[in-house]
C-alpha cells in the first residue's frame, strides 16, 4: 500500500544489442536511485550507463534511464583491445573507441550493421598505392597515298612526335 509520500518515478531500460526499450512506471518510497533499483531488482553493471548517479535523491515525476553495455573486443593487425560500449551500431562503436576505417579497409561485422549480440570486431586495413610510370611514345609519320598531289609531292596532315604517357596502376 502507497500513500502521499510514495513517488511515481519511470524507469527505462535501454539494450540497443537486444533492440529492448522498456519504459516502467514505478511506485516507491525510496529516497534515492540506488535504494529504486535494489527495490525492483535492477543490477547496473560497470559497462551499463544510467542518466543519474546511485545516490541521487529521486523525486516524483523522475526518470531513470539505464543504457545496457557491453565489452567488446576490437581486433587489428596490432593486436586487440577490449572497450566498453553502449552503442550498436559498428561505426559508432569504431568511432567512440577512436578507431578510423577507409572505405578499403575490411571490417567483420560490416561497418554500417548493429554489433548484435557478436563481441568481437575485425578490421583488416587494406592499403592502396598507387605506381605511376612514365614512358616516352613516339607516333611515327603516317604516309598514305593522295592521287591529287603531284607526284613527288608530299602534304603533311599530322607532324610526328614524341610525348610521355602516364600509366597509373592501383595496388
Amino acid at each position: 500500500v502507497y500513500d502521499a509520500s510514495s513517488k511515481e518515478i519511470v524507469i527505462n531500460e535501454i539494450n540497443e544489442f537486444q533492440d529492448v526499450d522498456v519504459k516502467t512506471v514505478v511506485k516507491t518510497r525510496q529516497s534515492n536511485v540506488e535504494n529504486i533499483l535494489v527495490e525492483y531488482g535492477l543490477a547496473v553493471d560497470e559497462q551499463d550507463m544510467i542518466n543519474t548517479p546511485a545516490d541521487s535523491v529521486i523525486s516524483n515525476g523522475n526518470e531513470i534511464v539505464i543504457h545496457r553495455g557491453k565489452e567488446i573486443t576490437i581486433k587489428t593487425a596490432g593486436g586487440e583491445e577490449t572497450n566498453t560500449t553502449t552503442e550498436s551500431n559498428v561505426k559508432d562503436i569504431l568511432n567512440s573507441a577512436g578507431y578510423f576505417v577507409d572505405e578499403m579497409d575490411e571490417v567483420t561485422p560490416p561497418i554500417n550493421s548493429n554489433i548484435g549480440d557478436k563481441n568481437v570486431i575485425e578490421i583488416v586495413k587494406i592499403d592502396v598505392k598507387e605506381d605511376v610510370s612514365e614512358k616516352k611514345v613516339e607516333r611515327e609519320i603516317e604516309y598514305t597515298y593522295d592521287p591529287n598531289l603531284a607526284e613527288g609531292t608530299q602534304k603533311v596532315l599530322e607532324e610526328g612526335m614524341v610525348y610521355v604517357e602516364s600509366i597509373s596502376c592501383k595496388k
